[in-house]
């Protein structure tokens, strides 16, 4: 009922659940709580004074930096009212619509791809070749930038961490519990932690063995719940969060993600991996499992084979890879966003040091450059 609930004909529910485990560092809803009620009555507040923003005003567009957590009601609203709904960060700039309000919408991945001329995907396809190359020799590449070094290290390589026996082995590559678990729209559980448990009570009932892999944010509440659910879940093993995806080659049978970038690293080292959410990252394509539903889910994880009879093209992720880190997330503002995140540091990017580069590297021809892009695109 929370996550459907609905305000002057605006879907919130998400937003409260959403922004009720990020502020307090939650990693899931207990609905009796009362700390939960008194936040939900702060949200109900909130969402009435934005509306009278609207009501005072003549409101032309709404530009956001996100389409999650509270302030989104704000450009959800500005729709139902037929307004202008942008979002804008340093590496994106979407028109929102009724119809698809969060910011990114990959079920058309794989039609727009295939909508290019001919050359044109040549072309498309030789980049993503190209940058592939790059990650899997180990070097820093595409989203990357919060990562001290790269997931496909060859120096982290470990063929020590996994059982030797004939067992079905399936690594879960976990989530940051508390980051937007609706970011991309509703799907099977409520929150990471649901479907956590929901893993763990599946392999209760297997002769695999399982390995879980935390999200590299080195949050302390990942660790806390990780450290329960080891407790309860016998049958699972941790894996260090930075183990080279090198050392899962020949190792582990199938991985299983909610919508993990690791579905589309994994596919390149030709290992199985199921997703979760149903409009996930790589959804269009065919080179996960994509289970629509929690019985499909459920009847893949109880009847894994050894060897998988997934095929994966390496076309498809080809194609995906471009989509996914040239088409919609590139450089608009900056001209390589993760060269120089890495070299300002990640971690310094809500601080001065973003606005510092900014200037120092301003120019009146640049200026000109993106506004012409922002007219092209309004």
């Amino acid at each position: 009922e929370i996550l459907n609930y609905k305000l002057y004909g605006v879907l919130v529910g998400d937003l409260i659940y959403d922004s009720y485990l990020r502020y307090n560092e939650l990693h899931t809803v207990d609905l009796n709580d009362q700390k939960f009620l008194e936040f939900t009555e702060n949200c109900y507040n909130y969402f009435v004074s934005v509306k009278n923003i609207f009501d005072k005003n003549k409101v032309k567009a709404v530009i956001l930096s996100h389409t999650v957590y509270l302030p989104a009601f704000a450009g959800r609203y500005a729709l139902k009212k037929k307004i202008d709904f942008y979002n804008c960060g340093i590496t994106h700039l979407v028109k929102l619509s009724k119809k698809n309000f969060f910011n990114d919408i990959y079920e058309n991945y794989k039609k727009e791809f295939n909508n290019f001329p001919k050359k044109e995907k040549d072309i498309k396809i030789a980049i993503a070749k190209k940058e592939i190359k790059r990650k899997l020799d180990g070097k820093v590449s595409t989203n990357m930038e919060n990562l001290k070094f790269s997931p496909f290290s060859k120096k982290k390589i470990n063929n020590k961490l996994f059982n030797k026996n004939n067992k079905i082995k399936i690594l879960v590559a976990s989530h940051c519990l508390m980051d937007s678990p609706h970011a991309f729209g509703p799907w099977h559980f409520s929150d990471f932690t649901e479907w956590l448990e929901f893993l763990g009570k599946i392999s209760l009932k297997t002769n695999y063995d399982w390995y879980i892999k935390p999200h590299p944010n080195d949050m302390k509440l990942n660790y806390k719940y990780i450290n329960s659910f080891l407790n309860r879940y016998k049958k699972f093993k941790l894996i260090n969060a930075v183990t080279s995806h090198h050392s899962l080659k020949n190792n582990i049978d199938y991985v299983v993600t909610v919508w993990g970038n690791i579905a589309m690293d994994l596919a390149l080292l030709d290992i199985p991996v199921i997703n979760t959410h149903p409009k996930g990252r790589f959804t269009s394509f065919n080179f996960n499992y994509n289970p629509k539903t929690i019985s499909s889910l459920k009847k893949i994880l109880m009847n894994l084979k050894k060897k998988s009879n997934l095929k994966i093209n390496i076309n498809e992720i080809y194609k995906c890879f471009y989509m996914h880190h040239y088409e919609y997330h590139n450089s608009w503002l900056i001209k390589d966003y993760v060269e120089v995140m890495r070299k300002l540091g990640y971690y310094n990017k809500d601080d001065y040091i973003i606005y510092k580069y900014w200037i120092q590297n301003f120019s009146f021809k640049k200026h000109l450059n993106i506004e012409e892009k922002v007219f092209n695109f309004i």
